[in-house]
């Protein structure tokens, strides 16, 4: 998700409402989401299990509208279980980065120019 702005109210909507046969854009615009920042929820819920890769809602998202299931998934709960490093995106290793001096083989040899 490129912003995390709407993630605990679009997750509220989805208790408060009704499961879609299949969740897309076309229905995050309809809970009132239509922000293209907010369409990343989409592939989280896919992650999470929620929906399947088509789209359509799993007994997990159903479970989630269940109030007395929901806090156990609750936005809130999960940030605190996820570790920081995966929460902020300067912690995330760099595709290209190359290796520092401090971490590399003192056994390699490095080519003869």
């Amino acid at each position: 998700m490129t912003s995390t702005k709407n993630l605990h109210p679009i997750m509220k909507k989805i208790v408060d409402g009704t499961a879609p046969p299949k969740f897309t854009v076309a229905h995050l615009k309809g809970l009132g989401f239509k922000s293209s920042n907010d369409q990343g929820i989409i592939p989280v819920l896919k992650d999470l299990k929620f929906l399947t890769a088509d789209g359509t809602p799993t007994q997990r998202y159903h479970d989630y509208r269940d109030p007395s299931k929901s806090k156990v998934f609750s936005p809130r709960r999960c940030a605190k279980l996820t570790p920081k490093s995966f929460t902020s995106p300067r912690n995330l290793p760099r595709q290209n980065a190359q290796p520092s001096k401090e971490n590399s083989n003192p056994h390699t040899t490095s080519p003869i120019k």
